[in-house]
């Protein structure tokens, strides 16, 4: 055989094992749902609002996976939220994982209920989440025009299980809203720490496919999600918001916040922004997150603009600059709308 006809079968070997890998990489990954809504109709400002609730689980005695406790009472508070939110206009609504895991007829009503006043309010609701009849962790997603549902990937360490018919199963769909309130990927829970599911949200950043990642959970270390998400936000243009659940545990209104048995909570928000708005954060922000000073924020929450503590029950609002996610280095035009984030406002919830 000749030299040439070597090099070109070797050739040929390379090409065909690389696309055999990258084929098999892509069959490891889940699937991609593009969810469009009025996206040519895209606002320069849009107000978020993180909802920071307090509810217990207890187990299905079937299936090992969690239910709410008091399900009355958590539907109550998402009301509530709901009201508060519509007097302060806002657009998107985020809710924690699991806050859906009420019983069935219940939760289809509030579903209703919630497409309701999506469509006659002209919002949008990421409805945290529930198990369904497959033990698949399910986040219902609604638009006016519909709920669609995205899926839990990757399972915790609580919902898994060694026997039958116990246990999450995983789920294998991704939803990417584009809409004129942003481009949404949401994820949840421990999806934000598996390489898969971050290297999808990483690629659709680079792609300009999304502007804006949203994490629900029920978590108990939120400080480590906290430190992926400002080292996502920091390297990628993109808001980042992690909607956690308030400690459910908390006996006092200490709100300390640093202690060890204390790290549920701290719903967040995260954003690329100038120096010279730093130093009005800082009010905003735990001691948690300063360096020893208490002057500056720690570098491993570069990023962090503000945060509820772990035992606040209550709602994060602010203004998202979709004009302008990641500031240019030289910003002097009058008009440009800056900084990429206005409006921080927190608002307690008070139980009727």
């Amino acid at each position: 055989m000749k030299k040439s006809e070597i090099c070109l079968f070797f050739s040929f070997l390379i090409l065909f094992y690389g696309l055999a890998f990258s084929t098999n990489l892509e069959l490891t990954l889940p699937q991609i749902e593009y969810i469009s809504y009025a996206q040519m109709e895209k606002l320069n400002t849009v107000r978020y609002a993180q909802c920071q609730l307090k509810y217990e689980l207890f187990p299905n005695k079937k299936t090992g996976l969690s239910m709410v406790k008091d399900p009355e009472k958590l539907e109550n508070k998402i009301r509530m939220c709901l009201q508060i939110g519509l007097e302060k206009k806002v657009n998107v609504f985020i809710f924690p994982e699991l806050s859906l895991s009420l019983p069935e007829k219940m939760r289809e009503n509030l579903l209703n209920d919630l497409f309701t006043f999506s469509k006659n309010n002209d919002l949008i609701i990421i409805g945290g989440s529930f198990y369904d009849d497959f033990r698949k962790n399910k986040v219902p997603i609604i638009i006016p025009s519909g709920i669609f549902y995205s899926y839990k990937i990757r399972q915790s360490k609580f919902e898994v299980s060694p026997l039958k018919g116990e246990g999450m199963e995983a789920g294998e769909k991704l939803l990417v809203l584009h809409t004129k309130y942003g481009n949404i990927l949401v994820i949840t829970c421990v999806d934000l720490i598996s390489d898969d599911i971050q290297y999808i949200a990483r690629y659709l950043s680079n792609r300009k496919l999304i502007n804006i990642l949203i994490t629900i959970s029920y978590n108990p270390v939120s400080m480590e999600f906290m430190r992926e998400v400002s080292a996502i936000v920091k390297r990628h243009e993109l808001f980042g918001l992690i909607t956690n659940i308030s400690n459910p545990n908390a006996l006092s209104n200490d709100n300390s916040n640093c202690k060890d048995d204390n790290k549920y909570g701290n719903s967040s928000v995260f954003a690329t922004i100038n120096d010279e708005y730093k130093k009005n954060l800082i009010p905003l922000i735990s001691d948690c997150f300063k360096d020893c000073n208490l002057e500056t924020i720690n570098s491993s929450y570069s990023t962090l603009i503000a945060q509820l503590n772990s035992n606040d029950e209550a709602m994060l609002i602010c203004d998202l600059n979709l004009n302008v996610i990641r500031p240019p280095l030289v910003t002097n035009a009058p008009d440009q709308g800056y900084p990429p984030i206005k409006n921080i406002e927190k608002i307690f919830i008070q139980e009727k």
